[in-house]
């Protein structure tokens, strides 16, 4: 058997691209179009950015340590490829939450978002 596996992170592309193509290849018995979106991963990797003033700064965001092991998600992804799985979400509560909210209530969710972005904007400025 072969298997395409997508890995991206919520991109509206890559989902509409894999659905087209598992579409295409649905009538292939031997492929599979896997898409995997993952939450946050825990990948102990701090990179550096620059700050507002310039000077190189470590990026210790506050969600990835708090994400899901890699190991975790290896083994998410090779029970889907078993099972002839076609979708796989490896997301938080939370992120499933946001996602509904998107789909059923888009006005809602783009309204947290958006305060959101302007709560983190604000403290970037600080």
């Amino acid at each position: 058997m072969y298997y395409i596996i997508k890995v991206g992170a919520s991109k509206h592309a890559l989902l509409a691209y894999s659905d087209s193509l598992r579409a295409e290849l649905f009538a292939h018995p031997n492929i599979n179009v896997i898409t995997v979106q993952p939450g946050y991963i825990d990948v102990k990797r701090v990179s550096k950015v620059l700050a507002n003033s310039g000077l190189e700064t470590s990026d210790d965001s506050s969600n990835h340590p708090h994400g899901f092991r890699p190991d975790h998600v290896a083994a998410r992804i090779l029970v889907a490829i078993v099972d002839g799985e076609h979708e796989v979400l490896v997301a938080t509560l939370l992120q499933r939450v946001a996602i509904g909210l998107r789909f059923f209530l888009p006005n809602f969710f783009f309204s947290l978002m958006r305060a959101r972005a302007e709560k983190s904007l604000a403290n970037n400025f600080r």
